[in-house]
């Protein structure tokens, strides 16, 4: 693996969405729920894809439901998503998590959705879901849903992941959800490999990272302001983490932070004998117990 980049991925659990502070908190990706079965639609979708645009490299997903037709699941899937005019930066995907789904079932959906976007699809699924399946017939790009794992384990017939959802304990307030929670995802691979996904050259790449920063920091227009440094990201290495409101023992708790979660260091302090990290306003923890990523 090249490197790791950090995103998101949200339905209407999370509520309202403020991607501005997802993309500083340090998510450069986002997969966001559009549809589930044949006629479900996520009722913040619409929102959060036009929301997000130009601050995350976007891809949106479908909750599948066994027992419905799989062709008609994908062309709801498509019908949802082209019908906002805009297909999103990254590859459309399939949310495999339910028992009761055959291969056959998965190759119906995922070549009438190609047929459909004119792109390949993405599997979401975990060993669990897909092994006992059987093989099989053909693979897919991979998104793993494995938790408290340093790598994620497979399913039968992949030999790699493209996207791992590695927690669904990430600090949701930190990056933009109205729940205390979100699941936090790596794509296996650079930034520049990221891009090439999204179908961006390197000049097209080079300019929506532009117009990132120009809203990251309040402007539109004007000579290239002084880039902010890039927030550290630090992975929590204990069962449990208090999150303080100031950088000492003697502030008050305020969240509480579960084991493998990746926050953004934005600024260090010391105090009562221990460093201390800000993850956002008003929010820090101590930086012994955990690492960087």
């Amino acid at each position: 693996m090249t490197g790791r980049v950090l995103g998101v991925d949200v339905s209407g659990w999370q509520g309202q969405m403020d991607w501005l502070k997802a993309a500083r908190a340090g998510a450069w990706f986002a997969f966001i729920k559009a549809s589930e079965g044949v006629g479900g639609t996520d009722s913040t979708f619409a929102t959060n894809w036009a929301n997000s645009r130009g601050l995350v490299l976007r891809g949106a997903y479908h909750f599948y439901r066994a027992g419905q037709d799989p062709v008609a699941q994908a062309d709801h899937f498509a019908d949802v998503v082209l019908g906002t005019d805009d297909p999103g930066d990254l590859p459309p995907v399939l949310d495999l998590e339910v028992d009761g789904v055959t291969w056959d079932d998965v190759v119906a959906f995922m070549d009438r959705l190609q047929s459909r976007v004119e792109r390949e699809p993405i599997l979401y699924t975990s060993k669990g879901v897909t092994d006992p399946m059987g093989p099989p017939p053909r693979t897919w790009p991979l998104w793993v849903a494995n938790y408290g794992v340093p790598q994620p384990y497979l399913p039968q017939g992949w030999d790699a992941w493209l996207f791992w959802q590695f927690t669904d304990q990430g600090p949701g307030r930190q990056f933009g959800a109205a729940s205390q929670r979100i699941d936090q995802n790596w794509f296996s691979g650079s930034l520049r490999d990221l891009f090439t996904l999204a179908g961006m050259d390197t000049a097209e790449a080079a300019w929506w990272r532009v117009g990132r920063l120009e809203r990251m920091m309040g402007v539109s227009t004007g000579p290239d302001p002084e880039p902010s440094p890039e927030p550290e990201q630090r992975k929590i290495t204990v069962w449990l983490l208090r999150v303080r409101s100031g950088p000492g023992l003697g502030y008050d708790t305020v969240d509480m932070l579960r084991k493998g979660a990746v926050v953004s260091v934005y600024e260090t302090q010391a105090g009562d004998g221990l460093e201390w990290g800000r993850i956002g306003d008003n929010r820090w923890i101590a930086l012994a117990y955990t690492e960087p990523v």
